[in-house]
């Protein structure tokens, strides 16, 4: 039954897809993604948050959430807007692509930890950056780096309220 439901949501998404497609209508992107993977022990959860412009949000659960279905919700202008100035307060726009290894800045380097990709896309100004939470400061071990990006990162859960979604 939950397989058969699930079909027809796919279904009529695809076709509203299509049909906004065909009528010219643009697919809104989201402005704000924050997508997290589990560490190579797989117990961390998997999700996919995007937040639209007009304060929308969409959480996809992949692993180690409550519910696969896709979630809707929505959070105020406000909440959005301080969002956007803690991606500015940071220069995100300034940050290096990746924080994965040495030659990405990370001081020390641990294994077998979670990975996250954060997107903003802005005034048609796009920037993506993975980051590896074995990605440590220097003489700090497991404090990952960049401090602020990592913060970042659990804002947009925080204000979210991702947390009730997840096992």
């Amino acid at each position: 039954m939950r397989l058969r439901i699930f079909v027809t949501a796919v279904l009529l998404l695809i076709i509203s897809l299509v049909h906004a497609v065909r009528s010219g209508e643009q697919i809104p992107e989201p402005i704000i993604v924050l997508e997290r993977e589990s560490d190579v022990f797989q117990v961390s959860p998997e999700y996919r948050l995007s937040i639209f412009d007009d304060g929308r949000v969409l959480f996809q659960g992949k692993k180690h959430v409550k519910s696969q279905e896709p979630i809707h919700t929505k959070i105020d202008k406000e909440q959005l807007a301080k969002l956007l100035t803690a991606f500015e307060r940071i220069n995100f726009y300034s940050l290096r692509d990746r924080y994965e290894g040495g030659n990405d800045g990370c001081g020390m380097m641990g294994t077998d930890q979670p990975y996250t990709t954060i997107r903003l896309n802005v005034g048609g100004k796009k920037k993506s950056i993975v980051h590896y939470y074995g990605c440590w400061e220097e003489g700090a071990s497991r404090v990952v780096f960049p401090q602020e990006l990592f913060k970042l990162e659990a804002k947009i859960d925080e204000v979210v309220k991702t947390k009730q979604w997840l096992e």
